[in-house]
């Protein structure tokens, strides 16, 4: 009765073991200009499922138009001795899933320019060695938002423009008017 019921539960957990997606991680960022976002430096688990392969996803959102900074990498410990490092990729991926930006292979990769509002996603994906299960590697989101003139901005650049403007004519009268101070000598 005892070899039966533990039969059973090595064939449950050897089931929910093999359906279980332990290569497929996201991760949700939020809105990388929220206050409350650190946009720190965290470590981030991999995990190979049983073709060797890992995949983890970042999403986040920008509520408006930003320059981005996105930095992976992997260290030299028994995660960098037991990665296949020219098969590992980093893909930048819009809302709607079109590609931004990739690159692939090395320890480090990151890229760093200006977003616009919306939502995005980062995969790191790749392939360990085999007998070699999981490691862990960084990753840093982080991002500024991009200057933008207030609209009180804009009054005064106008108004300095204007006030420029009406004292080159002011001081082009004066000029036009005033008598010439040397009168020509007769040759």
């Amino acid at each position: 009765m005892k070899q039966g019921l533990w039969k059973k539960a090595w064939i449950a957990a050897m089931l929910l073991g093999l359906t279980a997606p332990a290569s497929a991680k996201v991760i949700q960022l939020g809105d990388l200009l929220a206050p409350s976002i650190s946009g720190g430096e965290s470590r981030y688990v991999v995990k190979q499922n049983t073709q060797g392969k890992f995949r983890n996803t970042f999403k986040f959102d920008l509520s408006k138009n930003a320059d981005v900074n996105l930095t992976r990498s992997f260290g030299g410990g028994a995660l960098g001795k037991h990665l296949k490092f020219s098969s590992v990729r980093m893909r930048l991926l819009d809302g709607d899933n079109n590609l931004i930006a990739s690159t692939r292979g090395g320890r480090l990769a990151s890229f760093a320019g200006a977003l616009g509002e919306g939502s995005y996603q980062l995969v790191v994906a790749g392939k360990m060695k085999p007998g070699f299960a999981r490691g862990a590697f960084k990753f840093s989101a982080g991002a500024i938002a991009a200057p933008v003139p207030e609209p009180e901005e804009w009054a005064l650049m106008v108004m300095g423009a204007g006030l420029m403007a009406f004292q080159i004519r002011r001081k082009q009268r004066q000029l036009a008017n005033a008598e010439p101070a040397l009168a020509a000598l007769p040759a």
